[in-house]
Protein backbone atom coordinates (compact mmCIF):
# COMPACT_ATOMS: atom_id res chain seq x y z
CA UNK A 1 0.00 0.00 0.00
CA UNK A 2 1.36 3.71 -0.95
CA UNK A 3 2.54 6.02 1.96
CA UNK A 4 0.10 8.69 2.29
CA UNK A 5 0.80 12.12 1.22
CA UNK A 6 -0.09 15.08 2.76
CA UNK A 7 -0.02 18.36 1.09
CA UNK A 8 -1.00 22.11 1.44
CA UNK A 9 -3.27 23.51 -2.15
CA UNK A 10 -3.54 27.38 -2.84
CA UNK A 11 -6.58 28.18 -5.03
CA UNK A 12 -6.77 30.93 -7.28
CA UNK A 13 -9.40 32.31 -5.31
CA UNK A 14 -6.80 32.60 -2.78
CA UNK A 15 -7.69 29.49 -0.40
CA UNK A 16 -5.27 27.27 1.39
CA UNK A 17 -6.34 23.97 2.12
CA UNK A 18 -4.49 20.81 4.10
CA UNK A 19 -5.31 17.40 3.84
CA UNK A 20 -4.01 14.01 2.71
CA UNK A 21 -3.74 14.25 -1.34
CA UNK A 22 -5.97 11.67 -2.86
CA UNK A 23 -5.65 12.72 -6.78
CA UNK A 24 -4.38 15.35 -8.27
CA UNK A 25 -4.31 16.60 -12.63
CA UNK A 26 -2.17 19.25 -13.15
CA UNK A 27 -3.08 19.74 -16.03
CA UNK A 28 -7.11 20.44 -15.35
CA UNK A 29 -5.78 21.96 -11.98
CA UNK A 30 -7.96 19.61 -9.78
CA UNK A 31 -7.37 18.23 -6.65
CA UNK A 32 -9.28 16.22 -4.26
CA UNK A 33 -8.63 15.51 -0.53
CA UNK A 34 -9.06 13.79 2.07
CA UNK A 35 -9.63 15.20 5.73
CA UNK A 36 -9.44 18.80 4.34
CA UNK A 37 -9.03 21.36 6.38
CA UNK A 38 -9.10 25.12 5.54
CA UNK A 39 -6.69 28.11 7.08
CA UNK A 40 -8.72 31.06 7.20
CA UNK A 41 -5.87 33.16 8.83
CA UNK A 42 -2.57 32.61 9.40
CA UNK A 43 -0.03 34.93 10.97
CA UNK A 44 3.55 34.50 12.14
CA UNK A 45 4.29 31.25 9.91
CA UNK A 46 6.54 32.63 6.95
CA UNK A 47 3.65 32.73 4.70
CA UNK A 48 2.01 29.96 3.17
CA UNK A 49 4.88 27.97 2.32
CA UNK A 50 5.29 27.72 6.50
CA UNK A 51 1.89 25.90 6.61
CA UNK A 52 3.99 22.92 4.75
CA UNK A 53 7.11 23.28 6.33
CA UNK A 54 5.93 23.58 10.35
CA UNK A 55 2.16 23.54 10.27
CA UNK A 56 -0.32 26.29 11.95
CA UNK A 57 0.80 27.74 14.96
CA UNK A 58 -1.30 28.92 17.97
CA UNK A 59 -1.97 32.30 16.43
CA UNK A 60 -3.86 30.55 12.99
CA UNK A 61 -7.65 29.77 12.72
CA UNK A 62 -8.18 26.16 10.82
CA UNK A 63 -11.33 25.23 9.91
CA UNK A 64 -12.88 21.76 10.93
CA UNK A 65 -12.35 18.67 8.73
CA UNK A 66 -14.49 17.68 5.68
CA UNK A 67 -14.25 14.07 4.71
CA UNK A 68 -13.43 14.58 1.35
CA UNK A 69 -13.04 17.53 -0.91
CA UNK A 70 -12.42 18.81 -4.48
CA UNK A 71 -10.92 21.90 -5.30
CA UNK A 72 -10.90 23.67 -8.65
CA UNK A 73 -8.01 26.27 -9.45
CA UNK A 74 -5.42 24.51 -7.50
CA UNK A 75 -2.16 27.26 -8.44
CA UNK A 76 0.35 25.89 -6.04
CA UNK A 77 0.43 22.02 -4.03
CA UNK A 78 2.99 21.72 -1.50
CA UNK A 79 4.43 18.43 -0.08
CA UNK A 80 3.94 18.71 3.99
CA UNK A 81 6.86 18.22 6.28
CA UNK A 82 6.39 15.30 8.90
CA UNK A 83 5.93 18.05 11.44
CA UNK A 84 3.62 20.32 9.69
CA UNK A 85 1.13 17.42 9.26
CA UNK A 86 1.22 16.71 13.26
CA UNK A 87 0.64 20.36 13.42
CA UNK A 88 -2.41 20.47 11.01
CA UNK A 89 -3.81 17.51 12.99
CA UNK A 90 -3.48 18.83 16.39
CA UNK A 91 -4.80 22.33 15.89
CA UNK A 92 -7.75 23.33 17.55
CA UNK A 93 -10.47 23.93 15.50
CA UNK A 94 -11.78 28.18 15.00
CA UNK A 95 -15.00 28.82 16.74
CA UNK A 96 -15.03 25.64 18.75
Amino acid sequence: MPEKTFVVITTEWRGIFFGELKSYDAGSRIAELRNARNCIWFESIGGFGGLASTGPNDKCRIGAPVDEQLFHGVTSKLICSEKAVEAWKNARTYGT
